[in-house]
């Protein structure tokens, strides 16, 4: 399916649905979200990946440009009586396998195992209140994931609150660019986190 062809089966999905309705914006300004989840697939490292899992997919976006790339992606979101039906149907014209998943603070994650944890714009992080919030979550998550790749809904000069040094040295903010591709951004490895906390 080209990008072209994608894009008419989404507006498809949202047409005769009111502008405010969950999901149907991240359609009609598809200029500004085709652009930033282009940027994001362009800028995760994606050497030795083949699988991911695209935590927010929302409308599924980030993961159709994914696919493109030839890695095999499912999605999370959280229940569908919050996110509305347009979520799961656009999910579903590429065919992606969606998952329900609430990523809370000291808690473990119920998910599988996936080479790439790629978020963009999710909210979880706004709940770590400490640095013991932010090391709980990495260490789980690098129990299933071998790469995290994070674009925070954060673009002021300052990072993430809450963040440990650790993982800041990790952490961009790329110059030049307007929205929506500027904010903060996230690339860690399981073995760059093994070193970092002294792990064998």
């Amino acid at each position: 399916m080209t990008p072209e062809q994608y894009k008419d089966k989404l507006f498809s999905i949202i047409q005769g649905k009111d502008k405010f309705e969950r999901g149907v914006k991240y359609i009609r300004h598809w200029d500004h979200h085709w652009l930033e989840k282009n940027y994001v697939a362009d800028t995760v490292n994606l050497e030795g990946i083949g699988t991911a899992l695209d935590v927010g997919t929302g409308v599924g976006v980030l993961a159709y440009v994914l696919q493109q790339k030839g890695i095999q992606v499912e999605g999370t979101d959280i229940d569908e009586e919050t996110t509305g039906p347009i979520f799961k149907q656009c999910c579903d014209i590429i065919g992606m396998r969606r998952h329900y998943l609430k990523i809370e603070p000291q808690k473990p994650m119920q998910i599988g195992n996936y080479d790439l944890f790629i978020a963009t714009r999710t909210e979880f992080d706004r709940q770590f209140t400490s640095e013991e919030d932010w090391l709980y979550f990495v260490n789980d998550a690098f129990k299933h994931f071998k790469r995290l790749f994070i674009k925070f809904n954060v673009a002021s000069k300052s990072p993430p609150p809450h963040c440990p040094l650790s993982l800041k040295k990790y952490m961009w903010l790329p110059r030049g660019l307007g929205k929506p591709r500027r904010a903060w951004y996230l690339q860690l490895d399981r073995e760059q986190w093994q070193a970092e906390i002294g792990q064998s």
